[in-house]
């Protein structure tokens, strides 16, 4: 009788219980269920933010109205910097915000940049622009909506179909 087969047992058992194609399922649920959890998240921590801005878009623009006025609002979270850290900043119609941030001690350093840049749609006034940072790390950037974006329904425009 032969040792052999009592030495290589436990491999062959393990290799027949760990399956690769088993591990990357529980992996891939694992995963969505933390994105479900993200977004629920998302959506009862911030609420007028997220909702206002799915709900009211104007032609794909986070449009949301207030006493009367529509306006168009950007919410950025930069919680995770100082004020002092934050640039916003327009070229044209881009409109860039950025931060960031630095520290060093003994034996470690850390560097933390934050960079988002959109196009105004067209018509918005790049000097109307406004931002507010509130205490819970929330960056707001508002301009007042030009009338030709304020639309019930957008126009329809059929397209001729060329035969060949």
């Amino acid at each position: 009788m032969s040792l052999l087969p009592l030495l290589l047992e436990p491999f062959v058992e393990e290799r027949a219980v760990r399956d690769p194609w088993t591990e990357m399922r529980r992996d891939m649920d694992r995963m969505n269920r933390q994105m479900h959890q993200m977004y629920h998240h998302m959506f009862q921590n911030y609420p007028g933010q997220v909702r206002g801005m799915q709900e009211n878009h104007c032609q794909n623009y986070p449009i949301v109205e207030e006493d009367g006025n529509k306006k168009l609002r950007y919410v950025f979270d930069v919680h995770q910097f100082k004020p002092e850290e934050l640039d916003v900043k327009t070229k044209g119609n881009l409109v860039t915000v950025e931060a960031k941030h630095e520290e060093s001690g003994e034996g470690r350093s850390l560097f933390r940049q934050y960079s988002r840049t959109f196009t105004l749609p067209e018509g918005v006034e790049p000097k109307s622009l406004t931002s507010a940072l509130r205490p819970d790390g929330l960056l707001t950037l508002e301009a007042p909506v030009p009338e030709n974006m304020i639309e019930d329904k957008p126009k329809e425009r059929k397209i001729a179909i060329q035969h060949t």
